[in-house]
């Protein structure tokens, strides 16, 4: 399990780097078509987790210096040498001493599922080398090393390929299964255990079981454009690791994610697809309406939402992807909001609407029509909530509200509850449970910054993504810490990167593939000084 932990540090770790002090090369690498690796072709199809780093790990030290925006820069340079040396040091490897000297720019890591063993997790590592010598040198001097520490080495041939490996129970490490192979003098693979390495090179014979000769998954990876890192991931992955609902994860039509890393100045960039075995219900329509409802709402808020099927979203019933990745943690936003205005709007939506909130005040778009006053009359009517007609600042606003009364240590008052603010404008209605909140909207002084980020997204494909967070900094670190990986980037880098963190964006719809079974998943984390 230590090799899990470590490849899940390494995914957080990749993810971590987007400028470097030799900028010019990295922004080459960066601006390159993302594709396979050599390493691939002897990963599985239906591995757990790869990653694909397509930088070379040397460069880490010097990058991470760059990843948080602090002056010092001697801790960041450090904390990357630390996290990178511990990745290989649990698979019993000594970066610096062993493998710096040679190794590559295509590497992989892979979390397996046992072959022969239920709920068994075995790891395989690909390096490519540079240095034909050093990859050779290398080899020479573990197993000298490990030899020398009383380790029983075998050896054996498969298709052509020297294996070497111990299994020796009396070292208590990770390393204690270890098996090496050496492929036309430029790769390594290093697995868990020889049965990982005979596996590896069996499926490097066989194109329709391995990444490399994927088609669908090579066609996919074209569409993602540029990065410096490939993340493939199998459903069960997505709720273990990324904490993604299980309603979700375990629909039978789900394949995997794959997904590519993009560093940007001050954030870090991820686009990707989640691939479906048949059609999907493509459900968006084409429609400005909700860039238009965007760029109306010059609001101040901590976070933004922007549905375009909210009542579909939180339906209990549908069987809609993005019904069940999503609708668990809007809902979550709903209970805390605790208005019952605002879920009755939610339900009755069928069309797209923004939400933007702070802890104690929100606001929501809306389109005219959806949903109908006379429908939100008749639900507050019911709860004895009242209509007013006001008129302030020139605008027409109705507020409902009633008279509640307020017992403290038996002492009663009379007191005004409010119940929602409605603002009817041209175009769009306007709610709320805080005047000021409304208010500020409408100063043209006050463009929301997170709807610059999220017409970007939309931007970068076409207004496709049909679903769209954008969370302040809070928020975003407690999204963020439901994720295993970020987690343990925390705790190995004793917290460095969370008080950095601004926003993060999120965007996900379906994707314009000839199939239509993709939804593509667009992700901005954004830092701040």
């Amino acid at each position: 399990m230590a090799m899990v932990t470590a490849l899940l540090v390494l995914l957080a770790c990749a993810g971590g780097v987007w400028l470097s002090l030799h900028q010019e090369s990295l922004i080459n690498s960066t601006n390159q078509q993302l594709s396979l690796p050599k390493t691939a072709k002897f990963v599985p199809k239906r591995a757990s987790l790869s990653i694909h780093l397509l930088i070379n790990p040397n460069s880490l030290e010097e990058i991470f210096t760059t990843i948080l925006p602090t002056k010092n820069k001697a801790t960041m340079r450090k904390v990357a040498a630390q996290l990178r040396d511990g990745i290989f040091a649990v698979a019993g490897l000594d970066f610096n001493n062993e493998i710096a000297t040679w190794i590559g720019s295509e590497n992989t890591f892979t979390i397996l599922e046992s072959q022969t063993e239920a709920e068994k997790v075995e790891w395989l590592i690909g390096l490519s080398s540079r240095d034909k010598d050093g990859a050779k040198q290398f080899l020479q001097r573990i197993w000298q090393t490990r030899s020398l520490a009383g380790a029983n080495i075998e050896s054996s041939n498969h298709r052509g390929i020297d294996l070497i490996y111990t299994n020796n129970p009396n070292l208590s490490s990770d390393s204690a299964s270890f098996a090496t192979a050496l492929i036309d003098d430029d790769l390594i693979l290093i697995g868990s255990n020889k049965e990982v390495l005979k596996y590896a090179l069996d499926i490097s014979q066989i194109n329709d079981q391995n990444q490399f000769n994927d088609q669908k998954l090579n066609q996919d990876i074209k569409t993602l454009n540029t990065g410096i890192a490939l993340i493939i991931g199998s459903p069960s992955m997505l709720h273990t690791w990324l904490g993604m609902p299980l309603k979700f994860t375990q629909r039978k039509d789900l394949n995997g994610i794959v997904a590519a890393l993009k560093p940007q100045a001050s954030k870090l960039s991820l686009e990707g697809l989640i691939r479906f075995n048949h059609a999907l219900n493509n459900y968006i329509e084409e429609s400005n309406y909700a860039t238009s409802l965007l760029d109306d709402s010059n609001t101040v808020g901590n976070d933004v939402l922007l549905l375009r099927k909210p009542s579909l979203l939180i339906s209990e019933k549908s069987d809609d992807p993005l019904s069940q990745l999503l609708g668990p943690e809007i809902k979550k936003k709903m209970i805390l909001l605790n208005s019952t205005p605002l879920n009755t709007i939610f339900q009755s939506s069928k069309e797209v609407l923004i939400l933007l909130y702070e802890p104690k005040e929100w606001v929501l778009g809306t389109q005219k029509d959806q949903p109908s006053l006379s429908k939100i009359n008749e639900v507050l009517q019911k709860d004895n909530f009242l209509i007013t007609n006001l008129l302030i600042d020139d605008q027409n606003i109705k507020v409902w509200s009633k008279l509640i009364v307020k017992t403290i240590k038996n002492d009663h008052s009379i007191d005004n509850e409010l119940g929602i603010i409605l603002s009817e404008e041209a175009n769009h209605n306007w709610w709320s449970n805080n005047l000021h909140a409304l208010q500020d909207r409408r100063e043209p002084n006050l463009l929301l910054e997170s709807s610059l980020e999220i017409n970007e997204l939309q931007k970068q494909n076409g207004d496709l993504l049909a679903e769209i967070f954008s969370l302040g900094a809070n928020s975003a670190q407690e999204l963020l810490e439901r994720w295993t990986p970020w987690r343990l980037t925390q705790t190995v880098t004793g917290g460095a990167f969370k008080q950095h963190i601004h926003a993060l964006d999120l965007g996900i719809g379906p994707d314009e593939d000839i199939d239509h079974s993709l939804l593509r998943l667009k992700a901005n984390l954004r830092f701040v000084d």
